[in-house]
């Protein structure tokens, strides 16, 4: 409690600092350029330390987004820049989610004939693949250096954040509706429902790649906060959260958005007297207790055991071979069906691709989808400490306003004191 109230008076004051150094840095006075490079080297995580670390940020809609994703440590940059209009790969995307969730456990990939231990990105791929996320096209191969479409991106997000299910009937909206192909479907329209993207000009684009800001807006609508430093936690920040860090207790809480439980937390993470309206989805903690009062609970790890026995739960939906004990009071459990990888014959299955729209600032790459798998995940960035390199900044055309209409509120720019990653 104690170290949680210390953290956000660190951010508060933070964030005030920074927002009046740059809201002062934006008038007609120009400040002396030791002025900046001092601020930047003594608040690297805030946006002015971010911005002058990497200069080919745009000054655009998506600005907010790939700030919030270095924050975050979903982009590293390459080289001192952050390649914003580049196309994101699929080892790309198969490492930032990785990094988003903490995961850590690898998967036995040496069936994979185009993936090699000397490629930088392939303990993520391996990892990606024991997440569940990615899966190959069924003969062998699992294209990691393709780039990715927008319909196969939101397969992927749609299996990693456990969004499904909503009416395809939606598609018919747009014009392109009917150039998603079956196997994206329902996560497209999944995504659609539930107004994480929107389009680009009335369309989807689905056949498209995605450019690594695109999908860095596209995180932005999804994630308001991160959760990364061990504590207990009475106060949670406002929309959706994921954890992946170990050692984390919620302690009377009240979530007003959906809380994923990553694979970084470990061996147990710990929800006491909590209430939330909204979904817990846990992909990671070997160990979870749940009590006080859940709208949902959605199991998509294996092997995980939830004792949920002492909360009251409306809705459980469990589709692993994890083991959920509930209470007597809990009536509604539901098996529950995430959606496949790559596109394939085996799956049928393809990633949907994030609309581009003037509301939400993202447009994404051209599917890579191919007759055997139809899925390509973007790659993340390529820094000397990753070995991975991130998509060019977008192009005037996919940048003119297409910032992705965002579901969730931007968190706070932070400073790098150590607050940062913990709270978005």
């Amino acid at each position: 409690m104690k170290s949680a109230v210390k953290f956000l008076i660190i951010l508060a004051v933070t964030a005030i600092l920074s927002a009046a150094f740059y809201a002062f840095a934006e008038t007609a006075v120009q400040l002396p350029q030791e002025w900046i490079e001092q601020y930047a080297e003594k608040f690297p995580n805030s946006e002015i330390g971010i911005k002058h670390r990497f200069p080919d940020i745009p000054d655009d809609w998506s600005t907010d987004a790939l700030v919030k994703a270095v924050q975050n440590g979903l982009l590293n940059g390459s080289d001192g820049k952050i390649l914003p209009a580049d196309n994101l790969t699929r080892a790309q995307l198969a490492t930032i989610m990785v990094r988003a969730f903490g995961a850590s456990e690898a998967a036995d990939v040496s069936s994979f004939t185009d993936l090699s231990s000397d490629q930088w990105f392939y303990n993520d791929m391996a990892k990606s693949v024991k997440m569940g996320i990615f899966r190959g096209d069924g003969s062998g191969i699992i294209r990691p250096n393709d780039s990715i479409t927008r319909q196969e991106v939101f397969t992927v997000i749609s299996r990693a954040f456990a969004i499904n299910g909503s009416d395809i009937a939606i598609l018919a909206d747009f014009p392109d509706g009917n150039m998603v192909a079956d196997w994206a479907s329902e996560a497209t329209a999944s995504l659609i429902a539930q107004g994480y993207i929107s389009g680009s000009g009335g369309y989807i684009n689905p056949q498209n790649p995605i450019t690594r800001a695109e999908f860095a807006q596209i995180m932005k609508n999804l994630v308001d906060a991160y959760i990364t430093e061990e504590g207990v936690y009475e106060e949670v920040p406002e929309g959706n959260i994921i954890v992946r860090a170990p050692g984390v207790v919620f302690s009377n809480a009240s979530f007003n958005g959906d809380v994923f439980v990553g694979e970084g937390v470990g061996k147990s993470i710990t929800f006491s007297n909590c209430t939330s309206e909204h979904r817990v989805v846990i992909r990671g903690g070997k160990s979870t207790v749940l009590t006080g009062t859940f709208a949902n609970i959605n199991v998509v790890g294996s092997d995980l055991v939830i004792n949920a026995s002492g909360a009251t739960v409306a809705e459980c939906i469990n589709n692993t071979n994890s083991t959920v004990t509930l209470s007597d009071n809990n009536t509604k459990e539901d098996d529950e069906k995430l959606p496949a990888d790559d596109n394939t014959e085996a799956d049928g299955e393809k990633l949907p691709a994030d609309d581009n729209t003037e509301a939400d600032g993202e447009k994404l790459p051209a599917d890579d989808n191919t007759e055997a798998d139809g899925e390509k995940l973007p790659a993340d960035d390529n820094t000397e400490a990753d070995g991975e390199k991130l998509p060019d900044s977008e192009t005037a055309e996919t940048e003119n306003n297409d910032a992705e209409e965002e579901k969730k509120p931007a968190s706070k720019d932070e400073d790098g004191d150590g607050w940062t990653d913990g709270w978005y």
